[in-house]
């Protein structure tokens, strides 16, 4: 079963903003986080699930920022990982995202899956599913 959690944010770089996006956006034990950087911004998408996990960050608007990734960024964080994506900023104005977040249990990306996954019936060693 994938179940699927979409959080949607808009986030200015005012010192206001800046306790809510450290506390993050979490579904299950998968959470993101952002951090204001001096040449932009950093999201860290912590795992803490025994599966992995698929982040999509759609940013529908950026002012000042861009991402290398473009406006569309999926990852599959594998079981008790962490991953970082970042913005950088363009101009020398404010900064502000409008951005969709989306958590999906499992590896539900087009991409090719080759994780190892935690089952039930096999204790603490992990297994490829077949």
């Amino acid at each position: 079963m994938i179940a699927c959690l979409v959080l949607t944010a808009c986030a200015s770089a005012g010192p206001s903003t800046q306790l809510a996006r450290r506390a993050g956006r979490c579904a299950w034990r998968v959470c993101v986080t952002t951090n204001e950087t001096p040449n932009g911004r950093t999201y860290l998408i912590k795992n803490d699930e025994p599966v992995p996990a698929t982040v999509v960050l759609e940013f529908k608007a950026l002012r000042n920022m861009e991402s290398a990734e473009g406006r569309r960024v999926e990852r599959v964080v594998e079981p008790r990982s962490t991953e970082v994506i970042r913005l950088d900023r363009t101009g020398r104005g404010r900064t502000a995202t409008d951005l969709a977040i989306s958590i999906d249990l499992g590896a539900s990306s087009t991409e090719a899956e080759d994780y190892v996954y935690a089952v039930p019936f096999g204790g603490t060693v992990p297994h490829r599913l077949i």
